[in-house]
């Protein structure tokens, strides 16, 4: 058994670090960039490297990385099927043990305290997971292009569309329209070229404008939220039909969507019990204890 345990929380935008002691008391964090397991190997080691080592000097700790176990949740960590193992082989290297799953994997452990439940994460992208009987089911999650309903991603790409269009004038312009031009430029060739190198994280900087101006009438921003509203609400309905067991809704946007969602869809859902992190040392510790 390890005096501690560095958990991550790698997500699409963030990478978050809490070190643990032995007894499942946080000590120290740290916050480094995207961990999506898609970016590749070096691109998510360096960002765990640099939350790890920020969260165990924020702890105020004399040790190594090699001297730690870790349990670690990364987005995209099941659709980077081609090269996990290189990644399990860095995660050998750079720590004494871990425990490595998705991220929300570790969402749902720290949302239901390791029992039984359901989770939509609502972030840079979206995903829905179950654990039942320790064994755990994802839906969704499937990246930007195909899937990540009700995400940022979602939201934002829907909002600069319509900047975009707006901008060369095949529609009325909206506040909305208007405050994302101010950013990115008032003609579509400008919004063109912005959109050439960003990434989902950059698309989803604008899921906040659109609840901003949904709230104010704006008519786009209304349309673009009742469309997403309207996955958030589905997934949540078939979770409760298909597994019978309570919905946290997790994430940066989740506080977003829950008063807006109706009455008999809010009855089916739980406020999550932990954080993520917290999901990530429990997973260590099951693995841990199962050896």
């Amino acid at each position: 058994m390890m005096d501690y345990c560095v958990c991550i929380d790698g997500g699409g935008t963030k990478c978050r670090a809490t070190v643990f002691d032995a007894t499942g008391n946080p000590l120290g964090s740290g916050l480094s960039g995207s961990a999506n397991a898609m970016l590749g190997v070096d691109a998510v080691m360096s960002s765990i490297q640099d939350a790890s080592t920020q969260a165990i000097a924020d702890a105020n700790l004399s040790i190594s990385l090699s001297q730690c176990a870790a349990g670690i949740g990364l987005a995209g960590y099941v659709g980077a099927k081609h090269h996990r193992d290189q990644l399990h082989a860095a995660l050998d290297q750079m720590f004494a043990a871990y425990a490595a799953n998705s991220d929300a994997h570790i969402a749902c452990m720290g949302a239901h305290f390791g029992r039984d439940g359901s989770i939509l994460i609502l972030g840079t992208g979206s995903c829905a997971y179950n654990l039942s009987d320790g064994a755990g089911v994802s839906l969704g999650g499937w990246g930007a292009q195909i899937s990540d309903h009700g995400s940022g991603f979602s939201l934002g790409i829907e909002a600069v569309k319509a900047a975009c269009f707006a901008a060369d004038h095949l529609s009325d312009q909206t506040p909305m329209t208007r405050a994302i031009q101010e950013e990115l430029g008032d003609r579509a060739e400008d919004i063109f070229h912005w959109s050439i190198s960003a990434k989902p994280r950059d698309y989803a900087r604008y899921a906040p404008t659109v609840f901003r101006f949904a709230d104010q009438d704006d008519p786009l921003a209304k349309n673009i939220l009742q469309t997403q509203l309207g996955y958030v609400t589905q997934i949540i309905d078939k979770l409760n039909q298909r597994f019978q067991t309570p919905v946290a809704l997790v994430g940066g946007l989740a506080s977003s969507y829950l008063h807006r969602l109706d009455d008999r869809i809010r009855t089916m859902t739980v406020e999550p019990s932990c954080d993520p992190l917290v999901g990530a040392y429990l997973m260590w510790e099951q693995q841990r204890r199962n050896r």
